[in-house]
């Protein structure tokens, strides 16, 4: 088979004979057998570093959403609220996470403990009624600003979690039960 080249002159091609198709696994292994020795040297360090680091795993936040500092201790939450926060807010804002597979894999793991430890700072539903009641007020007004600026959940979590999208309507049901909430607290004065 031959074919012209621009000037001219001509290219001869060469058949290639097939390999077989390598796993993603033996691509990769073929790539790094082509790195000069150092690399190879700093490739085998980096893969025994990535080893070393999955025996590192962060704390596992499991314990129980429901315990008695539950913000349904306060005042019950209706069932179509309770449906609506635990597939879109307990992952990260209650004492019990579900984990996804890759959370076993650092340094991913690490990321979402740290995700989690964070989202549970700010506001946890499993020891909601251990906040004061000015603390209690202000963190169901933070919830309404979330959910009306369309904060929560994070569309890092969403991308992996797309089940814990709101709504419109999720959005005004948890709206109004906030609301509905935050009328047990005494507002904060005007100054």
């Amino acid at each position: 088979m031959t074919r012209r080249r621009a000037g001219g002159g001509r290219l001869n091609f060469v058949p290639v004979p097939r390999t077989p198709q390598l796993s993603a696994a033996g691509r990769a292994l073929a790539w790094a057998l082509s790195f000069s020795p150092m690399k190879k040297k700093i490739a085998l360090a980096v893969l025994v570093l990535f080893a070393a680091v999955q025996f590192i795993r962060p704390e596992r936040n499991s314990g129980s959403v429901a315990g008695p500092h539950f913000i349904g201790a306060k005042k019950p939450v209706p069932a179509n609220v309770a449906k609506v926060l635990q597939r879109a807010c307990y992952d990260c804002h209650s004492n019990y996470t579900v984990y996804p597979w890759y959370a076993g894999i650092q340094p991913v793991g690490w990321w979402l403990a740290a995700h989690v430890k964070d989202g549970r700072r700010h506001f946890n539903l499993s020891e909601y009624t251990t906040y004061n009641d000015k603390r209690a007020g202000k963190k169901l007004d933070e919830v309404v600003k979330e959910l009306k600026e369309g904060g929560m959940p994070l569309p890092s979590y969403t991308w992996a979690h797309p089940e814990a999208r709101l709504s419109a309507d999720d959005q005004r049901l948890l709206t109004e039960w906030a609301q509905e909430m935050r009328k047990l607290y005494p507002a904060e004065p005007a100054h």
